[in-house]
């Protein structure tokens, strides 16, 4: 096992789960997508497990990785940005443990995200809306709140002053 190996297992035995306190889903997306990275190498660009390596990595084989993703697994665009944003996480991570990849890692942050289309928003229907507008108000009203506190107090007040005078 190569170097990049001990630290992708590091990465999700110790410090996600310890350091970051990332929920098991969390996690286990995060092995996914390094899964997904590793199988990426092995049959798009034949690599053998053992040649999977910190030094053979630059920015334009995630790029690579990235443009595979959404061109020949069909993935959206945000799930594209979810793995750019996990391999950003993991080779911070590798630049933390070995400062040799500090430079790869500022090439990966440099990476931008892909756009995503804006969801569109459904609107209420014109008798979805008026229904809504004719149930009876939950706010609170303040003002009527307070002059029944002044009331009740004066009220409170009168009562004491009968009370003394006898």
């Amino acid at each position: 096992m190569s170097d990049f190996f001990n630290v992708v297992r590091s990465y999700l035995l110790e410090y996600l789960p310890r350091q970051k306190c990332f929920s098991e889903n969390t996690i286990k997306a995060h092995k996914n997508a390094l899964n997904l990275f590793v199988s990426y190498l092995r049959t798009v660009k034949l690599m053998k497990v053992g040649n999977i390596k910190f030094p053979i990595m630059d920015r334009q084989l995630i790029i690579d990785f990235l443009d595979w993703l959404t061109e020949v697994r069909g993935c959206a665009r945000s799930s594209r940005n979810q793995r750019l944003s996990i391999l950003r996480t993991f080779f911070e991570y590798a630049g933390q443990l070995d400062c040799t990849q500090v430079a790869l890692e500022i090439s990966i942050k440099k990476i931008p995200a892909a756009k995503c289309p804006k969801p569109l928003v459904d609107f209420l229907s014109e008798n979805a809306l008026k229904a809504l507008l004719s149930q009876p108000s939950t706010a609170v009203d303040f003002q009527i709140i307070r002059k029944e506190i002044i009331r009740i107090q004066q009220t409170t007040n009168a009562r004491k002053a009968v009370r003394l005078s006898e």
